[in-house]
């Protein structure tokens, strides 16, 4: 049994009317996004010009041109730039009745059309002005004419298959899969069907297809072009399970629906076709029927499979690119909807009732849900009408769709070794500059305008729309801007051959803007940021896509900013794909803590692999490792313009207690609550001057046992002594970093922690107040020598011995895989300083082909937790190389000082420095699998 069929065309009409209204609805609700103003600007190009137009960018002209004379008919407002798209949606679901009437019944022509009504997908993409619904139509129109010349014997089915078909291609590329599953069908049916395989049929065939390349042949050219020129090397593909699962979710609930929660809905559609077609296979069929179903499949099949592979190299993927795959599914559905009706009525209409559903779901996520919406660029141009004036200046750095919103605003074509220049020419004369970046562009992921605006301009204001960051600054009075006046050469030189060929960084000045004079000074105020400027020259390919970490110190070595950034080229291709001797300059701002102290800051620089957070070694002038940091300077940090607010301190711990007339503790940090013997214990104070300070304080600090046994208690002048009291004026608001380190023997329980101030003059204590509780950890100490596979004895420092070792394997390994070696460490004496094991498999050329740093126990046991005559055992898992050539590697071992990068010495029993700072441990062999 199938749904009553009646004879009239009401039907058709009705589900066209549907399909209309599902068009119509919030046609204009949304704003244009990108790829709709970009179709606009092109399309409002002379006519004659839009095929050859660089913009064009990697699709063909047709639609373009058709837009250009739509827009001259009825005008370009988003309701009639979108209504063309539209017409094309619904001529879809005609095309779709159509073809599924000519391949069964008139019921399956009208499932077929209901579905496409209804698909979320279909009427996502006729609301929008792009060319996916008219290559939707024509592909459509191309397998309707290509049928219905293989059923009969009509030149004309095969003149407008042809013509379909071209014009299929003049409007996407992807139509190029069209042709592939058309002829892999022609050459089954000429395979299967004798009666197809007639001279005739043949010719008709033959003569298609060459139509379609003589209708192509003027656009050949510009074709290969496009096509050739489009990569995006920084892309990567989908993985098989994810490129078929973004596919089906956007096929059955559109382009909106968010995966989240569509899991039982994709798998519950999985089960309707499958149920469907089960049923559908159950029953007898005339050919039309089964080579509908047959071009449904292959339409379905060719495509997917040449999609991926041409995403394994030119991987940039959407399944908005396969429209022309979505009707061919939709058939599918409907062949089986129909399926079910037939043999199980009551099968049918709950099948078809659990499709309509899951498409009004889909529908609803399109219409109403915020999440999914367009960029609301529509919005920021109201925003920029309100806010910017005439003194005032406008630039984003992508041209779409602003520039249909707001023509005002200037597009900015960053390029590293110009936009500064560029920035310099338009600014003059004009009061604020306004920053628009929209949250999908790569057009400046260096962030070359934000360094340049960051170190010249006074920052006023940032707001945030649904896929746009504004950010607005007030100008210099003559502004000029540059990348960087003067470079400095450097030496600096990583283990992958990377280097610094060399560097440029500075401050600001003290007014609300900044002079080039003032950013090229080594000094800045508290609060504002350290710019630098490096550039990059690898010295062979870089194996791997690496990020830089500039890191801003204090005094003390406290991190007080930091930036992290990947590597990239003009290209803004990752390190990876850079070509040996391509030099490349990346930007930073760094920005300094809120409250940081008036003093000498440092400023490091670092490479790691981003993927396993393993830092590269730095190398020396001999080219042996020396640390994972260098320091490209100093700067000095002075008092602030004006204090910063609480707010932007970020306080852990807010509180404000009034300990003397004149200082105020607003709170503190304690980012670690539990910590072991030996253990240096960080924590951050924030004071603010209710008055101009007129002594020199103490802050006495006390870590209390709850019982009162044990105390540990230490008194600094603030800021270590570098800033006394006495120069604090009203208003200043200042961090105060601490750190107290507790005893190898102090023993487990829980501590409070507690301030006072101490007066200078009369040592009257003011005061005190409690911080919070301490947790002091139990750590078990081990003195008996364990047994060990190779006993050793080498003693490092005045402080460390190094006992012995276990390998595991001992003798060869394969590159790739991983050696565990354990240490056994014993302290000879008490250990003031923490020192960082290094592991190195070097080989003949000592270049390091393993690695593995760590504080002993994996951070858990620092060297200055151990007890005298303490034995700690230290395992380290080292990786080798995957491209460790075949023969011997030798395993070296040793210790430095992560601070300043400075090894710890092999003494003799003498204590005199040995020849070297590393120990050689054990040779293996690297042997092929």
């Amino acid at each position: 049994m199938t749904p009553p069929q009646r004879k009239s065309d009401h039907a058709p009409i009705a589900i066209l009317l549907v399909a209309t209204a599902l068009r119509l609805y919030r046609l204009d609700f949304q704003s244009l996004w990108w790829d709709e103003g970009h179709s606009i600007s092109v399309a409002r190009a002379p006519l004659a010009e839009i095929p050859t137009l660089p913009a064009m960018d990697v699709h063909p002209p047709l639609y373009f041109e058709l837009l250009h004379i739509w827009m001259d008919a009825v005008g370009s407002t988003e309701f009639a730039t979108r209504f063309l798209s539209l017409i094309f949606g619904v001529l879809a679901v005609a095309l779709l009745y159509r073809l599924g009437r000519d391949g069964g019944e008139r019921a399956l022509g009208w499932l077929a059309a209901i579905l496409g009504a209804l698909s979320p997908f279909l009427v996502a993409y006729s609301q929008e002005v792009r060319m996916y619904s008219l290559v939707a139509s024509l592909s459509l129109l191309s397998v309707l004419t290509l049928l219905r010349a293989i059923h009969g014997r009509s030149n004309a089915s095969w003149v407008v298959y042809s013509a379909s078909s071209a014009l299929s291609l003049y409007t996407h590329y992807f139509s190029v899969f069209l042709l592939a599953f058309q002829n892999l069908l022609l050459a089954g049916l000429a395979i299967i069907q004798p009666t197809w395989r007639t001279r005739s049929h043949m010719l008709r065939w033959l003569c298609s297809q060459l139509g379609i390349l003589a209708m192509f042949a003027p656009l050949a050219y510009w074709a290969t072009r496009q096509v050739a020129s489009y990569r995006n090397v920084n892309l990567t593909s989908p993985s098989p399970a994810q490129y078929l699962e973004s596919i089906w979710r956007a096929f059955n609930l559109g382009p909106a629906h968010p995966p989240a929660g569509s899991l039982p809905l994709l798998a519950g559609m999985g089960a309707i076709l499958l149920v469907g077609l089960g049923l559908w296979a159950t029953q007898r069929h005339d050919l039309r029927q089964r080579i509908l179903a047959a071009t449904c499949l292959i339409w379905i099949g060719v495509p997917l499979a040449i999609y991926w592979l041409v995403l394994q190299e030119r991987p940039s993927f959407h399944p908005r690119y396969l429209i022309i795959v979505a009707p061919a599914y939709l058939l599918l559905l409907a062949m089986a909807l129909h399926g079910a009706w037939r043999r199980l009525p009551s099968a049918g209409a709950l099948l078809t009732l659990g499709t309509v559903a899951v498409f009004a779901l889909g529908l609803g996520s399109h219409y109403f849900d915020e999440n999914t919406f367009n960029d609301d660029t529509r919005g920021l141009a109201q925003f920029l009408l309100a806010e910017a004036g005439e003194q005032d200046i406008v630039f984003v750095d992508v041209p779409h769709p602003l520039d249909y919103y707001y023509p005002p605003a200037h597009y900015l074509f960053v390029d590293i070794h110009t936009t500064d220049r560029t920035l310099t020419d338009l600014c003059q004369g004009k009061g604020r500059i306004f920053f628009i970046r929209w949250r999908g562009s790569d057009t400046d992921p260096r962030g070359f305008v934000p360094f340049l605006l960051d170190k010249y301009c006074r920052p006023l204001g940032q707001r945030g729309f649904r896929g746009y960051d504004v950010v607005w600054y007030q100008l210099p009075p003559d502004p000029h801007f540059a990348l960087a006046r003067d470079f400095e050469a450097s030496l600096i030189r990583w283990s992958d051959g990377l280097r610094v060929s060399s560097y440029a960084y500075g401050g600001a000045g003290r007014g609300a803007t900044s002079s080039e004079a003032e950013v090229n000074w080594k000094r800045m105020p508290s609060g504002r940021a350290v710019w630098a400027a490096l550039r990059w020259l690898p010295e062979d390919v870089p194996p791997l896509d690496y990020k830089a970490s500039l890191v801003v110190r204090d005094p003390w070595g406290n991190r007080v900013g930091q930036v992290d950034k990947m590597l990239l080229n003009d290209a803004h291709l990752y390190s990876s794909h850079w070509q040996a001797g391509e030099e490349a300059i990346n930007v930073y701002n760094v920005p300094i803590s809120p409250g940081s102290p008036p003093g000498t800051y440092t400023l490091e620089v670092s490479l790691y692999d981003p993927s396993d957070m393993r830092p590269l070694d730095l190398l020396d002038a001999a080219g042996a490792p020396a640390g994972t940091t260098a320091e490209l300077g100093t700067i000095k940090v002075e008092r602030p313009l004006s204090p910063p607010s609480v707010d932007s301190l970020g306080i852990q711990e807010p509180r404000e207690v009034l300990l003397s007339e004149d200082l105020t503790l607003l709170g503190y940090d304690l980012p670690v609550r539990e910590v072991s013997p030996g253990q240096p214990l960080a924590f951050d104070l924030y004071w603010r001057a209710e008055k101009d300070v007129s002594e020199d304080y103490v802050i006495r600090v006390k870590l209390q046992e709850e019982l009162g046994a044990f105390r540990i208690q230490e008194e600094n002048a603030p800021v270590r002594g570098t800033y006394p009291t006495h120069l604090w004026v009203s208003g200043e608001i200042l961090r105060d970093p601490h750190s107290l380190m507790l005893p190898a023997q102090a023993p487990q329980g829980r501590y409070s922690l507690q301030v006072e101030l101490v007066g200078s003059g009369d040592n009257a204590v003011k005061g005190p107040t409690t911080l919070g509780t301490i947790q002091v950890a139990d750590r078990p100490h081990r003195f008996e020598t364990p047994t060990m596979s190779h006993s050793f004895n080498a003693t490092l420092g005045d402080s460390l011995r190094l006992l012995g070792y276990d390998l595991e394997p001992e003798d060869r390994v394969p590159p790739g895989a991983t050696l565990q070696l354990t240490l056994y460490w014993q302290a000879i004496d008490e250990i003031d300083a923490s020192y960082t094991v290094f592991t190195h498999l070097l080989d003949k050329a000592n270049v390091i082909r393993g690695q593995r740093d760590s504080i002993p126990g994996q951070g858990t046991l620092p060297t200055t937790s151990w007890l005298e005559g303490e034995i700690i055992t230290d395992v380290y898992e080292i990786p080798v190389a995957s491209d460790a050539p075949a023969g011997e590697l030798t395993l070296e071992v040793g210790m430095y000082d992560a601070a300043t990068g400075n090894r710890v010495v092999v003494v003799d029993s003498q204590g005199q420095p040995q020849s070297g700072d590393r120990v050689l441990l054990h040779s293996i062999r690297v042997e092929a699998n």
